[in-house]
């Protein structure tokens, strides 16, 4: 939904908020500024060339306006999103703080441009899991774009629905739900009822009514975004696919099994149409459906499931990607309900081997690898070999914490 939006708005800075003060600075005989062919190139889906224009747009333009220059800040702003489209939340950070503080003592503390900056950095922390740091970024983001822009602008409205996001994330699920219902309601009144991203709202809100346990609300707001997404673009694309999922994960919820395979099978067929066979995409949604039909009980098809989408992982992600070690946990964990302890053992070693290459040292995939690793060990009969492994994660979750 945030890429969604920053491409349809954030990123059309000349369109959707004021140019900056010496945004026209650097623009040439046909008025494009450097920052404007950045964008240029990632709205053409060349993003490796919009990263190569990124890089010099804040280099030339530091060096020939100043550190403190607006356009240099919109320079580092671009260049910033462009590292968090890629979910490279490591160096976006320093990017888009930058941004911000130079467009804070450039525009002041109530310009658009500064809210943009904002709600970037807060969407950018909820997406690293600390949605405490996100909220009073967004709020402070949405006072300044409703003051600026009125309380009916679109991007009030999308700033509603990133809020929404964060209160989920903290668990306040009826502030949610209730802020994410008005943002629906300016979206739909800024873009009309079957935009995509209306249809990308109702899905966020049916997620929000499906962790309340409200099934047939969250269905309903389902159905309303497969129909959007259907008529805008057609039966056979990915936005389907993810709405399909969605449903079978709800029906999966309340135990619907044959209404779950109903679609699961809609979602699998949808992205091997659109993606190809092999892709990513089709691994995860074989792995979805592989835990449904093992709470089904028909653990012959889990596990002939989980080992295509390894098999898919492995060639589309390389053998030593953090979903295949998440699918050999899950694999294992099957394994081990059976009492196939011998076939279990070896997939939980090799899954936290990869997680400790992959992610570092200290991580909470690894922390909780070594807990499950633990609790198979005793369920096994190694009771001795289980203290080792919590004893490593405790001291991982607690350098994590002292990191925080």
């Amino acid at each position: 939904m945030r890429i969604i939006a920053w491409t349809v708005g954030v990123i059309l800075l000349g369109s959707v908020l004021p140019a900056p003060a010496g945004a026209q600075a650097d623009a040439g005989a046909g008025g494009a500024t450097r920052n404007d062919v950045t964008m240029q190139l990632y709205q053409a889906g060349d993003l490796r060339g919009a990263m190569i224009a990124g890089r010099i747009a804040v280099e030339i333009n530091e060096s020939e306006y100043g550190a403190d220059n607006p356009e240099f800040a919109t320079s580092l702003f671009i260049l910033g999103m462009l590292h968090r489209i890629q979910d490279d939340l490591d160096a976006a950070d320093p990017l888009l703080r930058r941004a911000l503080d130079i467009r804070e003592r450039a525009l002041g503390a109530e310009d658009p441009a500064v809210a943009e900056s904002l709600a970037a950095l807060g969407a950018l922390n909820r997406a690293r899991g600390n949605p405490d740091a996100a909220e009073p970024m967004l709020v402070r983001a949405l006072a300044i774009l409703e003051a600026s822009e009125g309380p009916d602008s679109f991007q009030v409205g999308d700033q509603l629905t990133e809020l929404a996001q964060v209160y989920r994330a903290q668990g306040r699920l009826g502030e949610a739900v209730e802020t994410a219902l008005l943002g629906l309601s300016v979206l739909q009144r800024q873009v009309g009822p079957n935009h995509p991203l209306v249809a990308g709202v109702l899905k966020e809100i049916g997620r929000l009514y499906r962790d309340q346990g409200q099934p047939d609300r969250a269905a309903t707001h389902y159905l309303r975004a497969l129909f959007i997404q259907q008529k805008m673009f057609g039966r056979e694309t990915p936005e389907v696919a993810e709405t399909y999922a969605d449903l079978a994960a709800l029906y999966h919820d309340q135990g619907d099994f044959e209404r779950s395979e109903v679609f699961y099978e809609h979602n699998l067929e949808v992205l091997r149409a659109a993606l190809g066979p092999d892709h990513e995409a089709v691994a995860r949604s074989l792995r979805d459906k592989a835990l449904m039909v093992r709470d089904k009980g028909d653990t012959e098809s889990a596990e002939r499931l989980h080992q295509e989408a390894i098999t898919i992982f492995e060639s589309a992600m390389g053998p030593d990607s953090p979903p295949v070690a998440g699918t050999l946990t899950s694999l294992a964990k099957i394994y081990a309900s059976q009492g196939r302890f011998d076939a279990a053992d070896p997939l939980f070693r090799r899954a936290v081997g990869i997680w400790e290459r992959v992610l570092g040292p200290d991580h909470e995939l690894i922390a909780l690898g070594l807990e499950t690793y633990a609790d198979f060990l005793v369920g096994a009969g190694r009771e001795d070999e289980a203290p080792g492994l919590r004893s490593r994660a405790a001291a991982i979750r607690q350098r994590i914490a002292g990191a925080r």
